[in-house]
């Protein structure tokens, strides 16, 4: 009986493999980046919206830069959360696409406002008056999106 050998097939499905990881891989890197993109929304108190502004996705390295809030809508009630939310998650849609073009880059979601680390820690507007969480908007996101990974 003559061999024949299936090691053609075989090898056409171990070339399907990379790209799958690929897809499966980018995937994940969406479902964090976009936990971690609405932890921080939601945690972050609006006042002016620069906070809210300055949320910005980029790849390869942090952004250093800091944006004007739009002054669209009401300081009172957080009015201007929404403009400013819009604005920054513009940078979200454009690391999307990358994601998927290439998962196994270096993402990163920074906030050059100059007042970030005082809004973090709780100190603004004041100690007594912050409606920042314990634990910051960054801090607390990052906890819980860690503790989520499986």
């Amino acid at each position: 009986m003559p061999y024949t050998s299936n090691i053609e097939s075989v090898c056409e499905r171990m070339e399907r493999i990379p790209a799958r990881i690929e897809t499966i891989v980018a995937g994940q890197v969406l479902k964090i980046v976009y936990a971690i993109d609405v932890g921080v929304h939601e945690k972050t108190p609006v006042w002016s919206g620069r906070a809210i502004r300055n949320m910005i996705w980029s790849e390869g390295t942090p952004n250093r830069t800091e944006f004007e809030e739009i002054k669209s809508g009401n300081v009172e009630n957080e009015g201007r959360r929404s403009a400013n939310a819009a604005a920054a998650r513009q940078t979200l849609n454009t690391i999307v696409g990358r994601i998927k073009r290439n998962p196994f880059g270096a993402f990163y979601l920074s906030n050059a406002a100059k007042h970030i680390y005082e809004l973090e820690t709780g100190q603004l507007p004041s100690p007594e008056r912050s409606r920042v969480p314990p634990g910051g908007m960054f801090g607390l996101t990052y906890a819980q999106v860690r503790a989520g990974i499986t």
